[in-house]
């Protein structure tokens, strides 16, 4: 129920920020930005409705598909203020208010990233949160091995970036490229490894 109420509460707030500030947007909107400079832009309509529509297709796919309280817990709380958060940002930027794009957005991506990696060890197997291959997807323990392992991973790579991100905003692509990169080889080949581990016996 509070998490409910905190996704609907960011929800409509999202919506009143957007409805405030609309008139006094230019015609497009910065969405992208590269080293500080603005690299990608959508009409100012787009802009402010892209997070509020995230927002409310993660709560559909969460009705349909999910049925554990921890991983609700995450969707309807964490996720829409990491999405509200860049909404405001987009909105800000708009209204030419100086923000360091890098540096907050990096920030926010790795305590998101230190939050997933706290919960996806206590989650069980299930379709759209966790560490899902098609060797976890066939196994409950394997699924509990490996998430363990991918917890460990998210948080110390979200520590990574929460730093990297504050101390060399400049490189903060390769700050979260690579060890994103390198968690998603690492999950891949330790849930085979463990899959014909378990298996076997």
């Amino acid at each position: 129920m509070k998490a409910t109420f905190i996704a609907m509460s960011l929800f409509v707030a999202s919506i009143i920020l957007s409805a405030a500030t609309y008139n006094q947007l230019p015609d497009r909107l910065a969405v992208h930005w590269t080293n500080g400079e603005v690299t990608n832009t959508l009409p100012t309509l787009a802009a402010v409705s892209i997070m509020p529509a995230f927002m409310l297709l993660m709560f559909f796919i969460n009705y349909l598909f999910n049925r554990q309280a921890k991983v609700t817990q995450f969707i309807y709380s964490v996720l829409p203020a990491f999405l509200f958060i860049i909404h405001a940002i987009i909105i800000l930027s708009g209204l030419d208010y100086t923000i360091n794009v890098e540096v907050t957005l990096g920030i926010s991506l790795g305590a998101l990233m230190m939050l997933i990696g706290n919960i996806m060890p206590q989650v069980k197997r299930n379709a759209i949160f966790g560490a899902r291959n098609r060797w976890t997807l066939q196994n409950d323990k394997v699924w509990a091995i490996v998430n363990r392992l991918a917890g460990k991973l998210f948080f110390a790579c979200g520590l990574l970036i929460f730093i990297g991100s504050i101390i060399a905003p400049s490189y903060q692509m390769a700050v979260i490229l690579i060890p994103v990169l390198l968690i998603v080889v690492i999950i891949q080949y330790y849930s085979a490894v463990t899959y014909r581990r378990i298996t076997s016996n």
